[in-house]
């Protein structure tokens, strides 16, 4: 055997826990099992490296092992107790700060008094046209008599877009003042161009370098998701209107959240930074923001309570909001358990599937490695011990081969696993946290794996977690996965046993408790390919998508919030991307995706309207007004449920249910009141704070300037100003209008008729 695959084994079967407080509450159970890593290298040193692959959220530079971190604190002095061990502060969102950390100094970190939660930093995935029609919002209008003209397209909102990066040439991202993208970071870029303020890593590009010098832009859309994204939400149809997306007249900031193309998964610190940056931009402007977030994981607490989701919730405020995919797992049952009571002994099967082969990054890179697990969250303190049992098919059907008793007080590490002969049967890596800071749940996770030796036949047995039962509560357990229902299996370690299904599928952190997570239906089975031939997919129009991931959360809150259109979408496609000719368009401009990941940027363009037409709109807000202007029909049923949330969004409903239920007739763009719109022959703007100078700029539907074809008067008062535009020399038709008042510009559409 290779010299070195020998000491990979030898230091993947050492049982080498080392002074961290395993015990301690402070972190969920997959933390206390990432930290092995640490504690390998800190027994073994350089040695260990050289046999095991560095993976995030670890990395080695100048001599040392760092990892990233997510730290909740109770106290601001946390921040100089970490800085003073050596951490680095990434970013803080409310109580949450992401750091990177020496890994000799966690067990300081943890002890810290002002540290009430720690997570091992994690990585999250993608969660991969008539679309419009189907959710009312083909040309949305914001007058109560529905003008036919007055139509608002997001004019003077920022659509945030963190995910793959954009295509900058594409058409649809461009207007006749330029690029649309006011800002671009890329998290990728590591030249020595200028990084956001801030911040230490990737450059960041503005409007006018964009503008200016196209060709010193280094981003590239490889994987074409971001492009996709940013063309529903946002894209203008200059490519072609039959795909113009929602908010079609705001402006962009774009954060290209990959560290590298080959390796498509976004780190939660980045994430967490990505979304900051964009909302303090959006605050210089002093202009209101909507981020979509088209990714996620499977993994976590499942009640908004992990500590991303938290951080972006710190984030989310007045006139600044994220929408989430919900997630593409709907279709596999990875979920199993629900209500224990006292004294029951109750079994968890797990069919043996690899996770290695099912999720990137879930496993170490060590040749041949095979593993399943399971992780469960309990209410704390129900669970007195946990047993694992082998189940083999014998003559009579299953049969319980081995049985292991596990205390939940003792942390186990590549423990062995043998049937009474000694054969080895799997290893056991596990970890249990009785109750957590964070949510005041158990959680424990146990790992079945074979060290990569492929004579430990991990993936022949059915594995089953059976857990005693003392204290009555309730018993949650993703894995990968629990037995579907149909399957024949009788418990002989318990009394009863779960079948697994695909509710609590809702990823993070589209669970946040201030984020509007989006699951997705179908609009569209047919279209015509870039070749002229047609295409075709056997789903019903209407339909719930059967990978869109369903709810509720683990605590019974309903998900997704809201659903829209996400199989099959056409959107802009990045022209860097590989898109298959079955699914592009005539002129390469459009390719067809679907997930949640499409269905989010639809929301994302509506709260881009809302935000419009209320630039002051916060979660709470949304929430209300999809439940009062969502459709229901004969696939929703009654709302709220776990798979459509409050029903289909509708926006041209949203918009009028705002306008009518406070009986206001004017577009507000940034603060400012457009009225009366339409008009014949005056158009009042009104500002809510007293300013100076402000500049007022008119232009035809065709760009043309048309500031001489009309006066007007300037009033400024203690606290708010006003300007009088007298358009009576304007013919009939629509215009667009922006006005500059100190650092901020607000864009709007108004409707002239004659009587």
């Amino acid at each position: 055997m290779n010299n070195l695959i020998v000491l990979l084994i030898t230091l993947l079967l050492s049982v080498n826990l080392y002074s961290a407080d395993y015990t301690n509450s402070k972190m969920p159970a997959n933390s206390k099992a990432k930290l092995q890593f640490s504690a390998n290298y800190i027994k073994y040193g350089e040695q260990f490296l050289s046999s095991r692959k560095i993976e995030y959220p670890y990395f080695f530079t100048e001599g040392n092992l760092y990892i990233d971190l997510l730290i909740q604190i109770n106290s601001q002095s946390a921040v100089s107790e970490l800085e003073a061990l050596g951490c680095k502060i990434k970013v803080e969102a409310g109580d949450i700060i992401a750091v990177t950390a020496p890994v000799e100094k966690i067990n300081a970190i943890l002890a810290l008094e002002s540290v009430k939660a720690m997570e091992t930093a994690e990585l999250y995935s993608l969660g991969l046209n008539k679309s419009k029609e189907a959710i009312n919002a083909r040309e949305v209008k914001v007058d109560n008599d529905l003008t036919p003209n007055n139509i608002i397209g997001g004019e003077g909102v920022i659509v945030g877009v963190f995910d793959t990066g954009i295509d900058i040439a594409h058409p649809d991202f461009k207007n006749e003042s330029g690029t649309r993208i006011l800002k671009l970071w890329d998290m990728t870029d590591k030249t020595t161009g200028k990084a956001p303020e801030g911040f230490d890593f990737g450059r960041e590009y503005s409007k006018n370098e964009i503008d200016v010098s196209p060709s010193s832009v280094l981003e590239k859309d490889v994987a074409g998701h971001g492009t996709h994204v940013a063309g529903t939400a946002a894209g203008n149809g200059s490519a072609n209107s039959d795909y113009r997306g929602i908010a079609y007249n705001s402006d962009l900031i774009i954060v290209k959240g990959f560290r590298e193309d080959s390796k498509p998964t976004f780190a939660d610190a980045d994430i967490i930074a990505g979304c900051d940056y964009i909302f303090s931009e959006a605050k210089k402007l002093g202009r209101p923001v909507v981020i979509n977030l088209s990714l996620g994981s499977p993994l976590g607490p499942h009640d908004g309570k992990g500590l991303l989701a938290m951080a972006l919730s710190a984030l989310v405020g007045k006139g600044q909001l994220i929408v989430a995919s919900a997630g593409n797992e709907g279709g596999l049952p990875i979920h199993a358990g629900g209500e224990v009571e006292i004294g029951e002994l109750i079994e968890l099967p797990i069919y043996p599937l690899n996770l290695c082969e099912m999720f990137e990054h879930f496993c170490p890179d060590i040749p041949d490695f095979y593993m399943t697990a399971g992780d469960i969250w309990y209410t704390a303190s129900a669970i007195d011990s946990l047993i694992l049992g082998a189940y083999i098919m014998g003559d009579n059907g299953l049969e319980l081969y081995q049985q292991k008793t596990i205390d939940l007080n003792t942390p186990l590490e590549n423990e062995m696993f043998t049937d009474d002969i000694g054969n080895p049967l799997c290893f056991i890596t596990f970890f249990n946290t009785d109750e957590l800071s964070t949510n005041g749940s158990g959680n424990c996770r146990i790992q079945i794996h074979n060290g990569g030796m492929l004579e430990v036949p991990v993936g022949e047995f059915l594995w089953s977690i059976g857990l005693k039962i003392k204290k009555s509560g309730k018993v949650d357990m993703w894995a990968g996965i629990p037995i579907p229902d149909g399957l024949p299996f009788m418990p002989q370690i318990g009394s009863d046993f779960y079948y697994g299904d695909n509710f609590m599928t809702l990823g993070t952190p589209g669970d946040a408790d201030s984020i509007i997570s989006v699951g997705s239906f179908v609009t569209k089975n047919s279209w015509v390919d870039k070749n002229g031939n047609s295409q075709a997919a056997d789903m019903v129009i209407g339909s719930k998508s059967a990978f869109s991931a369903l709810g509720p959360r683990r605590d019974g809150r309903f998900s997704p919030i809201i659903s829209a259109p996400g199989q099959i979408i056409f959107a802009s496609k990045s022209k860097d991307s590989q898109q298959p000719a079955q699914t592009t368009l005539q002129g390469d401009f459009y390719a067809g995706l679907s997930g949640t990941s499409m269905a989010a940027p639809h929301v994302t363009g509506a709260v881009a309207l809302m935000l419009q037409v209320n630039p002051n709109l916060q979660f709470s807000d949304v929430a209300d007004i999809l439940e009062k202007s969502s459709v229901k029909d004969n696939f929703t049923g009654n709302v709220p449920n776990n798979e459509f949330g409050l029903g289909k969004i509708n926006v041209q409903a949203a918009v009028n249910y705002m306008l009518t239920g406070t009986d206001v007739k004017y577009v507000l763009a940034n603060d400012v009141k457009v009225y009366p719109n339409p008009t014949a022959d005056y158009v009042n703007l009104e500002i809510s704070e007293s300013v100076e100078n402000p500049v007022i700029n008119l232009y035809s539907t065709a760009g043309e300037k048309v500031n001489g074809n009309v006066d007007y008067q300037f009033i400024s008062s203690g606290e708010k100003s006003s300007i009088l535009l007298n358009v009576s020399g304007l013919p009939a038709g629509v215009y667009n209008a922006d006005c500059k008042y100190g650092n901020k510009i607000s864009k709007f559409r108004f409707v002239v008729i004659k009587q």
